[in-house]
């Protein structure tokens, strides 16, 4: 395995933490705040159309921000695709464990019409990570659908969110100020259920339902807002003991013109193969120390 694959996932692996943790200091007292008081609320819409100004609506309305995911996706050139699931439980007593029980990645090309997909269920866990247990599963398996019936890659990006469950619109959310306060992360919450909190729900039996939530973020590229991840998050008390489940869909992009850029860029440790120096070529020897 990779070395450069292993650190993306221990990377991924702590921004999924940070995420459950940021639900758990937020749901902490078991409220839920649906009221938009006398604040602006901002909304996100994702179009299909390129959009390139903020849309001015009124002052009552507040703010609405369109957001062109297409324009965005469609410059990668490659797309990675994390989909997690994690029960913690919690016993009363101060006591709590989690458990990845579901965590698949992948990487795809669409142009190519490959990708590599992999399982790190039984890799991972709250104390080490054992890449001898990674194993093999199908693109298909793991996010039940196929790719290579997509055309694009936010074509990719739209049916892998719709598949697993985060079917509500986005223009029907409301910005997370808690989130954003708290991680500096531009988050919405959707103020309609998406289909994946029935899911965790499922055959469960509950004395007390604590509160479910659905949300995503976004990232900025270039001026444009895009869509980066999906999280659901169920919690409620069985008897003394409170679990709480998630469900995380994240995506990663690469730009063929930024990879090549980076590889092009010189390192501190690389030797030009035209002058010999280490990290930079000497002025006006004209070689790329990165050969």
């Amino acid at each position: 395995m990779k070395t450069e694959h292993i650190k993306i996932l221990i990377f991924a692996i702590a921004i999924s933490f940070v995420m459950v943790v940021a639900f758990y200091i937020y749901f902490g007292e078991a409220k839920v705040e649906n009221e938009k008081g006398d604040a602006d609320v901002i909304e996100t819409v994702c179009k299909e159309t390129a959009v390139t100004d903020v849309e001015e609506i009124s002052e009552e309305e507040g703010a609405k921000e369109a957001v062109d995911c297409r324009a965005v996706y469609d410059s990668f050139s490659k797309l990675q695709i994390e989909k997690i699931y994690t029960e913690t439980v919690d016993d009363g007593n101060g006591n709590q464990t989690m458990q990845f029980q579901t965590y698949y990645l992948s990487d795809v090309d669409i142009a190519a019409m490959t990708d590599a997909t992999s399982d790190y269920t039984q890799a991972v866990g709250t104390e080490a990570f054992d890449s001898e247990k990674i194993s093999d599963i199908s693109f298909e398996e793991a996010f039940g659908f196929s790719y290579k019936t997509c055309k694009d890659l936010y074509e990719v990006m739209e049916t892998a969110r719709l598949t697993m469950g985060f079917d509500a619109e986005y223009e029907d959310a409301r910005l997370d100020d808690n989130k954003k306060n708290l991680l500096g992360e531009e988050s919405y919450v959707y103020e309609k259920d998406c289909s994946i909190l029935e899911q965790l729900l499922a055959n469960v039996d509950y004395n007390t339902l604590i509160q479910t939530k659905c949300a995503y973020s976004v990232a900025e590229m270039k001026g444009t807002k895009y869509p980066t991840s999906f999280t659901a998050v169920v919690q409620y008390v069985k008897g003394n003991v409170t679990y709480t489940k998630t469900a995380y869909l994240g995506f990663a992009g690469e730009n063929a013109d930024e990879l090549l850029e980076e590889e092009n860029t010189c390192k501190s440790n690389d030797v030009c193969g035209a002058c010999g120096e280490t990290g930079e070529c000497s002025q006006g020897c004209g070689g790329s120390c990165c050969k």
